[in-house]
């Protein structure tokens, strides 16, 4: 990509963003919901020096928390600083995602794939204008990933060792995460001591240093994490919440009901964009069957189709389905159909839509392809134009009183 091929794309994602962030604004002031009160509550408790597990408990590794609590120093504990804060890294996931993209394949697929993530976790059913621990190990996963395809094509150790103490850092914001995160290491790893190009593979010896010393950085966070823990004195509590509790919960759903779960849960999050999931499973058959026709997807191949799949079993672990889990998947669905926008694009050039050569016609199919998949956006429009905020947390979560806890919490920080 040339210098000003370069700059066109940078500009084309800064106005993705700017879109993004347009959408995201008039709902920073959305009551806060059941999550995100865990995570702050005990993200307070850290910012005023109590070790989570202390007082109050959670299943869940201490990373978003902590993050929280960072945000809190940051902006101040106040709602709006939090859904600030998920405008933020949402847009910072978004860019990663077309940087990714525009690695593996090509601009156009790397565009189509950002404005795709931003897409899918604006929707409801990803409960898309809330801050949940998902959007923090969606960044972690893909800023890692982003320096692990770095490091291939530059052949740069800081690369390999930021990269694997990314993804073992969506570890601690999130469990599930660890199995996208191990597949991007693992391809990595497996990169690395097949080479790029021939001459550029690693020898056996260097393979296995190598492969070690990323799985220990890998690891890094979360053995860094059970250290603070221990040091804090809430070792037990920690344990017994994060492993023996959560390994219980995990395991009580049986399989019928989750396939009810996923029924429903699933339905709601296709709904959001029915288009673009359509195109991410033709952008994973298309990269599983691997046509000729598009050379250019072939390095894409080795990273996304395993990396899809072990984030579609991530979203599956406790087969609960909740919407904001399907947020580890949006990354390579996002990225799954950037590849399939750019399968379809090498068929027009190809000239496999002969009816579409003439000049006239030539860009139909794209801007059709392009109106369908992202005119769901008017839904979140819709909302921020005729309900308020607190109208739209009542029409997303029903009956569930968040806007009423507001109110009460005011009440009561007035009496005390």
């Amino acid at each position: 990509m040339n210098r000003s091929s370069r700059r066109f794309f940078f500009l084309l994602l800064f106005g993705i963003v700017l879109l993004f962030v347009a959408l995201r604004w008039p709902m920073l002031d959305v009551p806060m919901e059941r999550d995100e009160g865990e995570y702050a509550t005990i993200g307070l408790g850290i910012f005023h020096g109590i070790p989570p597990y202390s007082e109050s408990y959670t299943m869940k590794l201490p990373g978003a928390a902590a993050l929280h609590a960072v945000i809190f120093w940051l902006l101040g504990p106040t709602v709006r600083s939090l859904h600030l804060a998920l405008l933020l890294i949402n847009a910072m996931t978004l860019v990663l995602v077309a940087s990714a993209g525009r690695q593996l394949l090509g601009a156009q697929g790397g565009l189509f794939a950002g404005a795709a993530y931003g897409t899918f976790t604006l929707g409801t059913g990803m409960f898309g204008f809330w801050l949940s621990a998902e959007h923090f190990a969606a960044l972690f996963l893909m800023a890692g990933a982003c320096a692990m395809i770095a490091q291939i094509k530059k052949r740069n150790l800081a690369f390999l060792v930021l990269g694997s103490v990314l993804l073992g850092g969506s570890v601690v914001v999130k469990h599930h995460a660890a199995l996208p995160a191990l597949a991007w290491l693992m391809v990595t790893i497996w990169k690395n001591s097949s080479g790029v190009r021939q001459d550029s593979a690693l020898s056996p010896q260097s393979s296995v240093l190598a492969g070690g010393g990323m799985l220990l950085a890998f690891l890094a966070p979360v053995l860094i994490t059970m250290l603070a823990m221990a040091s804090c004195g809430v070792w037990e509590k920690f344990r017994f919440w994060t492993w023996d509790y959560a390994k219980q919960y995990a395991s009580a759903v049986p399989l019928g009901v989750g396939w009810e779960y996923f029924k429903i849960g699933g339905g709601k999050i296709f709904l959001d964009a029915p288009l673009l999931w359509t195109l991410a499973l033709f952008g994973l058959g298309g990269l599983i069957c691997r046509p000729a026709t598009v050379p250019t997807l072939d390095p894409a191949r080795a990273w996304l189709v395993p990396v899809a799949l072990a984030s579609a079993i991530a979203v599956s672990m406790g087969l609960l389905f909740r919407g904001q889990y399907f947020i580890l998947l949006a990354p390579a669905a996002a990225l799954l159909s950037g590849a399939a926008w750019e399968t379809l694009r090498w068929w027009r050039l190809g000239n496999r839509w002969d009816c579409f050569t003439l000049p006239p016609l030539r860009y139909l199919p794209g801007a059709v392809l392009l109106a369908g998949s992202f005119i769901v956006l008017l839904e979140p429009l819709m909302l921020e134009i005729h309900r308020t905020p607190a109208e739209v947390c009542r029409q997303v979560y029903g009956l569930n009183p968040f806007p009423e806890y507001a109110v009460v919490a005011d009440h009561l920080t007035g009496l005390y």
